[in-house]
């Protein structure tokens, strides 16, 4: 079985892949958030078992393949309640953006979630509630989906 080319950084299980510094940040992370595995290794079966379960836990597909979402909520490092201040100031993550429903690949970009929260956080639409950012989101997002 050929892994597609979106894991090939991560490794695939049963593909002969040699141990990549993927895989060390994926196991240190997975290690971080309680879920014990080796902390070296290549992609192999035991790993994506534990990272089934880390999937399963967050509530998104559990393929056991570390993709985009699933790094996106491993390396979230801001709390449920510190993204958004109630008083302007938005700190999305791409964890953050996953965890409330938002799996876009572009949408999940680096420069886009920077862009979000510039967004955001610019004073003419001063947002006051998460429910409105929910909302300015859902929009955003809709318009980058018809754009892929």
């Amino acid at each position: 079985m050929t892994p597609p080319t979106s894991v090939m950084a991560y490794g695939w299980p049963d593909a002969g892949l040699p141990v990549l510094p993927m895989n060390s940040t994926l196991r240190s992370l997975l290690n971080a958030h309680g879920y014990s595995c080796s902390s070296t290794g290549a992609y192999d079966n035991a790993l994506k078992t534990v990272v089934q379960n880390y999937q399963s836990a967050k509530g998104v597909g559990a393929d056991g393949l570390a993709g985009q979402v699933t790094f996106a909520l491993l390396e979230d490092n801001v709390s449920d309640d510190g993204w958004f201040s109630g008083q302007g100031t938005c700190n999305l993550t791409a964890g953050k953006l996953v965890r409330i429903g938002f799996t876009g690949k572009k949408i999940l970009r680096p420069d886009n979630i920077a862009l979000l929260n510039e967004a955001i956080n610019d004073s003419r639409f001063n947002f006051t509630q998460k429910i409105h950012i929910r909302h300015f989101l859902a929009i955003r997002y809709n318009k980058l989906r018809k754009k892929e």
